[in-house]
């Protein structure tokens, strides 16, 4: 059985990935150690599957549009610009969310432990911080000053969109940049 790179993600508006955008474009002056992700791409994960099977799909988009359907949409705001694990050892570049944040940690926390109870996967050991990934950085990344490069960024705000959906995605890496695809959505349904 052919398996599938998975993950679960709340899918963001062209509007606000073109706001993303210009900030990208302004840092990739600052720093050619990263690699940057299409803002095609751009999306906020909630759970990594991994690589998994199509039976594993099937149930993955069952426990997401079962979820969906117990919490209404919701206003989310993306605010500032970060690093992970710290600015001293970065290795992804990141634009966090402000609005929102306590809403994504509970979905993700939800969405965890119905895999792990469904699907038997293993809820991660890290904290949880909703963002959405610009650019991973390369090791050599550790001359350049990221506290300087950032801080005009520090408090930027991106934008806010209503969240009435969550998503199932794939991960194609048949070209040379990876590729995203909706395989399956969760209309978030209930009344507030």
């Amino acid at each position: 059985m052919a398996k599938i790179r998975c993950f679960i993600a709340i899918p963001v508006p062209e509007r606000i990935r073109e706001r993303c955008l210009e900030i990208q474009t302004s840092l990739q002056d600052s720093s050619s150690v990263c690699r940057w992700v299409d803002p095609k791409n751009f999306h906020l994960t909630l759970n990594f599957l991994g690589e998994i099977d199509e039976l594993q799909l099937v149930s993955a988009c069952q426990i997401v549009k079962k979820l969906t359907k117990n919490h209404p949409p919701f206003q989310i705001s993306l605010t500032g610009v970060g690093c992970f694990p710290n600015l001293r050892r970065p290795k992804v570049l990141w634009i966090g969310v402000n609005l929102g944040a306590d809403i994504c940690i509970q979905l993700q926390s939800e969405l965890s432990n119905h895999l792990a109870e469904e699907m038997g996967y293993r809820p991660e050991d890290r904290k949880f911080h909703p963002h959405l990934t610009m650019a991973r950085i390369g090791t050599q990344s550790e001359n350049l000053s990221w506290p300087g490069i950032l801080k005009p960024y520090e408090s930027q705000e991106f934008g806010e969109w209503n969240v009435d959906e969550i998503v199932v995605m794939e991960s194609d890496f048949s070209r040379s940049s990876p590729d995203y695809h909706v395989l399956s959505r969760g209309v978030l349904a209930a009344k507030n």
